[in-house]
Formats: C-alpha cells, sequence, structure tokens
C-alpha cells in the first residue's frame, strides 16, 4: 500500500475516513488541506450507511451474486426477483463498473450512459434505492473523487442522500461541491451551484418559508438548460425543480403555473428521459398532484391509475418510496371525489 502523498509506504490510515493511508504524519499534515473535504464527505456516508443498515429486509439464504455467482454478504437497492435477483458483493459491483467504463476520449453521451450504469441495475434497470444506493454512491464517489468527474461524484452523492431523504447531509455536500476549488478549476462549478440552491429552496420549503423557496426555485427553472446542455439531464433537473416547488405555488395560489409546469416537465421526460423510467413515474405524480390542486380530480385518478401497476413492476410494490407514495395519493384522491360526491348530495 503506497502513501497518499509521496507514494511511499504507508504505514498508517486517515483515523477520520479510514480509508485514505500515509506514510508518516509528516505526510498526512502536508495532505490535510486537500484531504479535508474528501475526509467529511466519507465519514457523512459512512454516518448514513450505519444508520441505515438493518432497516431493509434480509436477503435470502440462497441468493448469490450475479457476477461472481456466490453468496456471501451481498446488497440489493432494486426489485429483482429469482436466485440471483440483482444482488451484489459491492468489490464486485465496483471492479464490474471500473472495468465497464469508457476510455477518456469518449463522447458526453457515452460517459452519461456509463453514469447510469453504476446507479441501475444490469438485470432490471430500476435505480438502485436504499442503503444499497449510497453504497454505491460512495464507491462512485471514492473512484472518481481525483478525476475530471469530481463535480458528477458530488452530483451523485447529493443527489442520492436526498432522494433518501437526508435533506440536511444532501446540503452540506452540494455547499461543499460548489466550494470545491477542483471542481471550479474543471469549469464545473455552475451546476454544483444550481443544486446547492436547488437544496437551499429545499431547506427553505421544510421550514414552511414559501415564498422564500419560491423565490429561489423560479431562476433554477430559466437556469436548466443552460446549466445542463444534454437534453436527458435537463429533462431531469427540470422534473426535479418543478416537483420541489408544487407546495410553494400551492401556498401562493399559483395552480395555473403549476398546472403548466407539471405538464412541461412530463413531455420533457417523455421525449428525453422515456416512459416506465422512474423519472417519467414522478413526474405524472406530480401531474396528477397539480391537477388535484385545481379540482380535476377524476384526471388525476385517471393518471395515477394507469401509473400505479407501472411503477409496482418497475420500481417494486413493497418497499419502494414512490409506490407507496402513488398508492396513498390514489387512496387520498378516491377520499375526496367520495366527500365531493357526499356534498353534492
Amino acid at each position: 500500500m503506497a502513501c497518499d502523498r509521496c507514494g511511499g509506504e504507508a504505514k498508517m490510515r486517515c483515523s477520520g475516513c479510514r480509508i485514505v493511508l500515509y506514510c508518516s504524519r509528516a505526510c498526512q499534515k502536508a495532505a490535510w488541506k486537500a484531504h479535508k473535504v474528501e475526509c467529511a464527505t466519507e465519514q457523512a456516508l459512512s454516518t448514513i450507511v450505519s444508520r441505515l443498515e438493518g432497516t431493509e429486509a434480509a436477503l435470502p439464504g440462497d441468493v448469490s451474486c450475479y457476477i461472481c455467482l456466490e453468496g456471501g454478504k451481498l446488497v440489493q437497492g432494486c426489485a429483482c426477483r429469482g436466485t440471483s435477483p440483482g444482488a451484489f458483493h459491492l468489490d464486485c459491483f465496483e471492479k464490474e463498473r471500473v472495468a465497464a467504463e469508457p476510455p477518456p476520449s469518449a463522447t458526453r453521451g457515452a460517459m452519461n450512459a456509463a453514469d447510469d450504469r453504476w446507479f441501475h441495475c444490469r438485470v432490471c434497470q430500476q435505480e438502485y434505492r436504499g442503503v444499497t444506493a449510497v453504497e454505491v454512491a460512495r464507491r462512485y464517489w471514492r473512484h472518481f473523487r481525483r478525476t475530471d468527474r469530481r463535480a458528477v461524484a458530488w452530483l451523485q452523492v447529493g443527489n442520492c442522500l436526498t432522494q433518501r431523504g437526508f435533506v440536511d447531509e444532501a446540503a452540506q455536500a452540494f455547499r461543499l461541491g460548489a466550494d470545491d476549488p477542483l471542481v471550479s478549476a474543471a469549469g464545473h462549478r455552475a451546476f454544483t451551484q444550481f443544486l446547492s440552491e436547488l437544496q437551499r429552496g429545499r431547506e427553505h420549503t421544510k421550514r414552511s418559508d414559501y415564498r422564500a423557496a419560491l423565490a429561489t426555485f423560479e431562476p433554477l427553472v430559466d437556469a436548466v438548460d443552460t446549466v445542463w446542455r444534454d437534453p436527458a439531464i435537463s429533462a431531469r433537473y427540470f422534473s426535479t425543480v418543478v416537483n420541489a416547488m408544487l407546495a410553494s405555488l400551492a401556498v401562493h395560489g399559483l395552480l395555473g403555473r403549476s398546472l403548466d409546469l407539471t405538464e412541461q416537465a412530463l413531455q420533457r421526460v417523455e421525449d428525453h428521459v422515456g416512459k416506465n423510467t422512474a423519472e417519467w413515474i414522478n413526474a405524472r405524480r406530480s401531474r396528477a398532484l397539480a391537477l388535484c390542486e385545481v379540482g380535476r380530480l377524476q384526471d388525476a385518478r385517471a393518471i395515477v391509475e394507469h401509473t400505479l401497476p407501472i411503477s409496482q413492476r418497475v420500481l417494486g410494490s413493497t418497499n419502494n418510496e414512490l409506490t407507496i407514495g402513488l398508492q396513498h395519493l390514489l387512496n387520498d384522491i378516491h377520499n375526496a371525489i367520495r366527500q365531493q360526491a357526499s356534498t353534492r348530495k
């Protein structure tokens, strides 16, 4: 093992992240300015993984890693079924993904496809969820943290934490990314700033400061296509911003704006990401919520009733938060329709 700073024989390990090795205290001290951001990120991810461990159902004893076909300590973050249901050893997974990486000269499309492979099951194409998603984000961060894809690593870590409900930790990750001198040097500061602002809007919403949230979100709607040139990525973030600002729009009575934005978001996702994807399912959920706000309950019910079985098939029916959210939304719509009918009588 080599020292992370000078390349000499490593004799000690960073006591914070337990990942980076050094040959001496002198080398560790000299490297600290560059390492402290990485160290904080590693510690935050380790803490979250520890909090999530044991919260998911254990895999059956006969399940094997779909890569090496052996058993042991496996993880699974999708809804695959069978004796090799998308479960894997994290080390096997990382080696497979690294081996499939395109060369540095590859097109942006090839790089985006490679990133998607890190965060989607190779067997069923579902996006990873729960503790598996956080573990994968941690592996991705470790592998790319010192490359020109460091900014993307920040993005993936922050998004992963946001989707799993770790809002404060995600905000910290986005702020670190926006202030990261290596990200700025690579010309990626614009999208880390975008994500930092998106997270700031979410924090305002969490505190019910809807005026500040709306003032934060509105400029992001206009900035999406400037910051994210790839149509698929732009569509994803347009939909993400719209979904985040729905509560603020409702509070301010901007229901027409909500209908317009959710329609745009759904169309963009359909055109550039595809139907029957997690992004499409979430965009349809947002559209249904906007329709509910203006009293178009029958239209909202039709959307949810069509989307729910697709979500159950694509994302899973029991442990997936999006599927569960759609089921709750459908129940709420049914109750509202019954109450509306009772009032008319």
